[in-house]
C-alpha cells in the first residue's frame, strides 16, 4: 500500500490507514538534541496522542508524571527509568498508571538510539529538581507543535470529526507556544 493517510472520509470516521513514512519526524524541544516525535494521531477532545519517538543514546528526559495512563512499545533501542530496575529493550511492553513519575534515559545498544511507540492519554507534566511542574505536554501542544512546524498529521481531521478542542495551554510556554523542558 502507497504512503501517507487513505480510508478518511470527514463525514465518518470509520477506519484510517497511515503507514508512519508518509508523517515527518519533529524536533520535541530546542532544549532536548536529537530528541524527535512523529505524530501518528492526536486527539484533542479526548486529550490522547500516539506517536513515536526516537532518543538519541545518552539521552536523559526531564523527571516527568503522567495525569492518565501511558502505553510504550520498545521498537529498537534500549531504556529505563532511573526509578526503576528494569531495561526495556526492542519488543518490551511497559504499562504505567495515571499519576506514574520517572525519568527515562537511553542506554548504549551498538550506538543504536531508542525508538518508542507511545500511546498517552492525559498531561505529560515536566517537573523541576525540587518536584514542582515547569510545563505540559499533551494533545494540544502536540497541536501547537505540528503546527509551528507547518507538518502533516491527522490531528485536525479528527478534532473537526469529533467536535471541539478543550484549549489547555502549556506553562512556561516559548514565542513559539511550545512546552520548555529544560529546567
Amino acid at each position: 500500500m502507497g504512503k501517507g493517510v487513505t480510508g478518511f472520509d470527514a463525514g465518518k470516521l470509520l477506519s484510517i490507514y497511515m503507514h508512519h513514512a508518509g508523517v515527518p519526524w519533529q524536533a520535541l524541544d530546542r532544549s532536548l538534541p536529537g530528541v524527535l516525535v512523529k505524530y501518528l494521531r492526536i486527539d484533542q477532545r479526548n486529550n490522547e496522542t500516539v506517536s513515536l519517538v526516537k532518543i538519541p543514546v545518552g539521552s536523559r528526559l526531564p523527571r516527568h508524571r503522567h495525569t492518565g495512563p501511558v502505553s510504550v512499545y520498545t521498537v529498537q533501542g534500549r531504556w529505563r527509568y532511573l526509578e526503576h530496575g528494569w531495561v526495556a529493550e526492542e519488543g518490551s511492553f511497559v504499562q504505567e498508571a495515571a499519576g506514574s513519575c520517572h525519568t527515562p534515559e537511553v542506554l548504549n545498544c551498538q550506538g543504536v538510539a531508542a525508538i518508542t511507540l507511545n500511546l498517552v492519554r492525559g498531561d505529560l507534566q515536566i517537573m523541576s529538581r525540587n518536584g514542582k511542574v515547569v510545563g505540559i505536554e499533551n494533545a494540544d501542544t502536540a497541536c501547537q507543535r505540528r503546527a509551528n512546524a507547518n507538518s502533516y498529521c491527522i490531528g485536525p481531521l479528527l478534532s473537526e470529526t469529533l467536535g471541539a478542542s478543550r484549549h489547555r495551554h502549556p506553562i512556561n510556554a516559548t514565542n513559539e507556544g511550545l512546552t520548555h523542558w529544560a529546567e
